[in-house]
């Protein structure tokens, strides 16, 4: 067994801003790199910003974060920011092994690019099923996190609470 990774964009194919054009652009390489059979292992979404700043939108996604780390327990979670500036924030993350998500700074990773900022969403371990149907299950995934927004804001503010009392 070998593993491709495949990303239309990168190999020429050009960009892909829907699953129909995802799906046209992965048949094409496939069929001409003759793959016949395949699982795909990881499928990445992205959602690209180009206009408001990164750190505009910095608090929107660690709500969205939280709210995911707390419904699919993504233990692995957190921020990165750059050596030497604990002030430069570069991304925010927060995964398991079968599901990642993680809001970046793109104009700190590539100056030359007109993408401020990127959410990405990655799905893992996906043997078997469709782009569609991971898609499907992002959806979905992503539906049930606002029943847990009232206690992510009451947990969030009793740890606050705590550090000042």
């Amino acid at each position: 067994m070998y593993k491709y990774k495949v990303n239309p964009n990168t190999i020429g194919y050009g960009e892909c801003y829907s699953i129909g054009e995802f799906g046209k652009a992965f048949e094409y390489v496939r069929k001409d790199a003759g793959i016949f059979n395949y699982d795909l292992l990881r499928v990445d979404f992205r959602f690209d910003n180009y206009e408001v700043p990164f750190a505009e939108r910095w608090k929107v996604h660690c709500a969205l974060l939280l709210l995911l780390s707390r419904k699919y327990a993504l233990k692995n979670n957190g921020d990165t920011r750059e050596l030497g500036n604990l002030l430069s924030r570069k991304s925010l993350f927060a995964k398991n092994s079968r599901f990642e998500v993680e809001y970046y700074h793109k104009k700190l990773q590539r100056p030359d690019c007109n993408i401020q900022s990127r959410l990405e969403l990655r799905s893992k371990g996906n043997r078997n099923r469709s782009v569609r149907q991971i898609l499907e299950d992002m959806i979905h995934r992503l539906s049930k996190i606002e029943i847990g927004y009232e206690d992510m804001c009451l947990a969030e503010n009793e740890i606050l609470l705590n550090e000042w009392k």
